[in-house]
């Protein structure tokens, strides 16, 4: 099972964990930095893996993650938003192995896991209000999606899985990450409460920074994480 593809000859690689229902396709535009290869997830029901029924649980997910995780060369996770979590659990099943982590956690768009959110469940939604509930969350729904059916249901299929996974996790309690963590978030997204942000502070024994950013909850498409790598 491949979630990465094949890998580059830099010396540093980031892997990318994106939102909800994201694929790689985002993080194949951004042009990295001499020395560093960028290296999206691509889970099952999305991308080229569009096919294969999407993960429902955290746990099965992270496992897989860890199996086929190329840890030969330094590395950095950047997770947005599910993504972050997504990140977050990997770094600690890593641990669990004594297997190599990421030299670095970045974590977009959420909040730390032990801060329960103050919003409704999404999952048990039915498809209109699920559209509607993601438009007021998040911004919504792309347009070209919304105008075919099609690859509507297939996105949503993905997203609520995702949704799914978030819901059902209940991160154990575990000691903090011997990792830098840095928090990022935007000024005008109304999910992510500056102080849920700031609570990342608790999963670190290393160092901890929170960057603040322009735009909303997808900011990663503006504010790519290259000037944030520690």
């Amino acid at each position: 099972m491949s979630f990465f593809g094949a890998m580059g000859a830099a010396p540093r690689r980031l892997f990318v964990f994106p939102h909800a229902g994201g694929s790689d396709q985002e993080a194949r535009a951004w042009r990295a930095p001499p020395g560093l290869d960028v290296h999206a997830a691509v889970l099952p029901g999305r991308g080229r893996r569009a096919s294969e029924r999407p993960y429902r649980a955290m746990e099965p997910l992270v496992e897989d993650l860890a199996d086929t995780l190329p840890t030969d060369r330094p590395f950095v996770f950047y997770g947005h938003s599910f993504g972050a979590l997504v990140a977050f659990a990997l770094a600690r099943e890593l641990r669990t192995r004594g297997l190599s982590g990421p030299t670095a956690l970045i974590v977009g768009a959420r909040g730390a896991p032990h801060v329960p959110e103050a919003l409704p469940l999404l999952s048990r939604l039915d498809q209109a209000a699920f559209l509607e509930e993601a438009d007021r969350r998040w911004g919504g729904i792309p347009d070209g999606l919304r105008a075919h059916p099609d690859l509507l249901a297939l996105f949503l299929k993905a997203v609520r899985a995702d949704v799914l996974v978030l819901e059902r996790w209940a991160p154990a309690d575990e000691p903090p990450l011997d990792v830098p963590i840095v928090a990022v978030h935007a000024h005008d997204d109304p999910s992510v409460p500056a102080e849920a942000v700031a609570a990342w502070r608790e999963h670190t024994t290393g160092a901890f920074a929170v960057h603040t950013v322009s735009g909303g909850h997808f900011f990663h498409r503006e504010h790519t994480p290259f000037g944030w790598l520690p």
